[in-house]
């Protein structure tokens, strides 16, 4: 294993991890360093160089925290570009009528050919069952015996040309992109525990810009969504409410939140300079409408999915500590179970040595994305096909090749 390095470039923060091991590869060490974000706007870039400005200062932060050199790194992906879809597609089985890896890997590009579009690119792919002739679907086909095969797949595609824009904003830093992946995938694999998947759950990560939705069921992904409601829109709530600045209104939000707890009143300074008092009650009030609003979104967009949801909701992200945010969201999803979840890293038989760390929600990203190329880099050279998991199609891996 090599030191493995991971970018969220988050709508208010610019976030690094690393992994990094000692001379003998036997200690492993988990960091994270983050700045101030720049040129974003809902989890995606709005100003190229000042995301570049933003983005050398992290890297040149995390150089000096980490004491490595940082050439390349997973890089997360989110915005409203992002869509999902389950497509079939059905081939006939080789004369020996045998269903092995090199049909599944010929039927998954059979499906990338019958399903492409022009600017957009998949970023995910994922078996989700398979039927060999008329028989009942099944998840695993492989050592069976038949004449077709008809399989389902989840995937991911993005917008082709920013995924471009994001690969050259990493190239002018110095560093070369390993893997694209979406971020709510990534937040989800270091907050679910794959028993709430297998039960059906949703992962919302509430992030500054957005909130990043992804739907499991049968523990395999089956939707992933946007609702452009995150922190910064809720800040923006009070700071126009009780006319304070920003910063204010972010340290009012962050220290009452919508608690029951009425009893102190806050003071804020306003853009006068003058100092204000801030009706508890009023700042609750605010923030309530704003989050039953981002509640109803994302009801609509789970509603297929009711009944099937034995696992919940989790909320992860910088958003989703806000204090009495999860009882608010549960008595607007009252008839679906509502649970916070912070990112744990290591202490399971996938990450081996490295020991079990839990982190504030706000990392939970970054540390995803680290996990995800973690796991990648162990399956390298294994006789697993990690391509048959979760991941790029060869010519987009060729494609990103290109571009770095």
């Amino acid at each position: 294993m090599s030191n493995i390095f991971a970018i969220d470039l988050g709508t208010t923060k610019f976030c690094l991890a690393s992994i990094t091991y000692d001379k003998t590869f036997e200690k492993a060490k988990l960091d994270t360093v983050s700045v101030l974000s720049a040129g974003m706007k809902r989890g995606m870039l709005s100003d190229f160089f000042a995301a570049q400005k933003s983005l050398s200062s992290l890297i040149e932060l995390a150089e000096k925290e980490f004491d490595f050199d940082i050439n390349t790194a997973t890089l997360g992906v989110s915005g409203t570009h992002l869509k999902s879809k389950f497509v079939t597609c059905q081939i006939p089985i080789d004369s020996d009528h045998l269903v092995n890896s090199r049909l599944l890997d010929k039927i998954q590009t059979q499906i990338k050919i019958e399903n492409q579009v022009d600017g957009r690119e998949f970023i995910h792919i994922s078996p989700y069952s398979y039927q060999i002739d008329s028989r009942e679907w099944i998840v695993n086909p492989l050592g069976f015996s038949g004449s077709s095969l008809k399989s389902k797949h989840f995937i991911i595609e993005a917008d082709k040309y920013y995924l471009a824009d994001l690969v050259r904003l990493c190239n002018s830093c110095g560093i070369s992109v390993s893997s694209l992946i979406s971020e709510q995938y990534a937040s989800s694999q270091v907050t679910i525990p794959p028993l709430k998947k297998e039960l059906g759950v949703v992962l919302l990560d509430i992030g500054g810009g957005t909130t990043d939705g992804m739907v499991f069921l049968n523990g395999k992904p089956s939707k992933v969504f946007t609702v452009n409601i995150g922190g910064q829109l809720m800040t923006n709530d009070l700071s126009i409410g009780f006319g304070i600045p920003f910063d204010e209104a972010e340290r009012i939000k962050i220290l009452g939140g919508i608690s029951s707890d009425h009893e102190l009143t806050c003071h804020a300074v306003d853009f006068r300079g003058s100092t204000v008092n801030i009706d508890p009650r009023k700042a609750s009030q605010i923030l309530k409408a704003r989050i039953e609003e981002l509640a109803i979104h994302v009801n609509k967009e789970i509603e297929p999915f009711k009944g099937l949801l034995q696992g919940g909701i989790i909320l992860t992200g910088g958003g989703s500590e806000l204090p009495g945010m999860v009882s608010l969201f549960a008595n607007v999803m009252h008839d679906v179970v509502v649970a916070k979840a912070d990112p744990v890293f290591g202490g399971n038989e996938n990450t081996g040595k490295i020991e079990a760390s839990k982190f504030a929600s706000k990392y939970a990203t970054v540390l995803g994305l680290l996990y995800y190329e973690f796991i990648r880099q162990r399956n390298n050279g294994k006789t697993v096909r990690f391509k048959n998991l979760n991941s790029f199609f060869s010519s987009f891996a060729s494609w990103l090749k290109e571009l770095t």
